[in-house]
């Protein structure tokens, strides 16, 4: 009888071992699984908020761009409204000194012609 009290106390402790060894592992496995839950978690938040950062990083990127687009749009206008001016002025002062050769010419044809009246009168 000894020996069966013995082994059924041996087999009762080896149980009770199996048992604990075995809710030690199962809580084991809850708490992995919490924290890998919590890591899916984690990353999704992460993901989303990469996507947002993202998004809002384009949108940042085509206002800029766009801004950018205008300012050069005004500043090739404003180039060309005083490349524009600068061409009229030209084109003024070269009417202006066209009309003023043209002027010389004729004072000094008048001249000219006033000098040979007077060359003719003078051998007349």
């Amino acid at each position: 009888m000894e020996t069966l009290s013995f082994t059924f106390g041996i087999l009762t402790m080896v149980a009770i071992i199996i048992v604990v060894v075995a809710v030690i592992g199962v809580v084991k496995v809850v708490k992995q699984q919490a924290q890998l839950e919590q890591l899916q978690k984690d990353i999704e938040w992460i993901g989303n908020r990469f996507d947002n950062e993202r998004r809002d990083l384009e949108t940042l990127i085509n206002n800029v761009e766009t801004s950018t687009d205008g300012r050069f749009d005004q500043i090739e206008r404003h180039i060309s409204e005083i490349a524009d001016n600068i061409n009229q002025r030209i084109d003024k002062e070269n009417e202006q000194i066209y009309r003023n050769i043209r002027d010389t010419h004729s004072y000094i044809d008048s001249r000219i012609d006033k000098l040979e009246a007077k060359k003719q009168l003078i051998k007349g």
